[in-house]
């Protein structure tokens, strides 16, 4: 594993990280992100952070690495993620709303949007390869990230969007880097 000299991410064998965060993004660029997506943003817009994953792939005949793979994560992605609102997603209380006035004639009002800022965005692909197997069998291995006597080499994250939901709860979009040391815990070999 390198460490970047910039610090904003690592090489691992054919593999580069590279995570850039900026400040909440101005009323300006908000607004103008609005107006083009024609959406309600998060109440905070970190337009300026990205977070990338590029493979190299070096063959004998080339002296230089060519990029082969490059995949992207970013705000504006997050975004358009944003699908229909989901009637499953409701607020603490909307089960005793519902029980007080069901003898009441009230007009529910359906969101067109989503209101809570639920996203199915995984990233876009820049370059290389057009579409991911989604049906495999190899995953993330959250027992191994669970395990605190593995070491951490690397973590960094990136926060696309976050917003308060008006007091009723907490919604952020980040894209977390971790690296572990699976190899080895305490010096000895990891039998996983």
């Amino acid at each position: 594993m390198e460490l970047f000299e910039d610090g904003k991410g690592i090489a691992v064998g054919d593999w580069q990280f590279r995570v850039e965060k900026g400040p909440i993004g101005s009323s300006e660029e908000t607004d103008n992100l609005s107006s083009k997506l024609n959406m309600k943003l998060p109440g905070m817009m970190f337009t300026k952070n990205v977070v990338e994953l590029n493979a190299r792939l070096t063959t004998p005949s080339e002296s230089k690495e060519s990029l082969f793979f490059k995949m992207s994560f970013d705000p504006v992605g997050a975004l358009r993620g944003i699908g229909k609102n989901d009637p499953r997603i409701q607020v603490k209380a909307a089960k005793h709303w519902d029980a007080r006035r069901a003898n009441e004639q009230v007009q529910v009002i359906k969101a067109e949007t989503d209101w809570t800022f639920s996203s199915t965005y995984m990233g876009d692909i820049v370059s290389g390869i057009s579409s991911i197997e989604e049906n495999t069998t190899r995953g993330i291995n959250i027992e191994k990230l669970k395990r605190r006597d593995i070491p951490v080499l690397y973590f960094n994250e990136a926060v696309l969007y976050e917003d308060e939901l008006d007091d009723n709860g907490t919604s952020c979009y980040n894209v977390r880097l971790v690296r572990l040391d699976i190899h080895r815990v305490n010096g000895a070999p990891l039998g996983l």
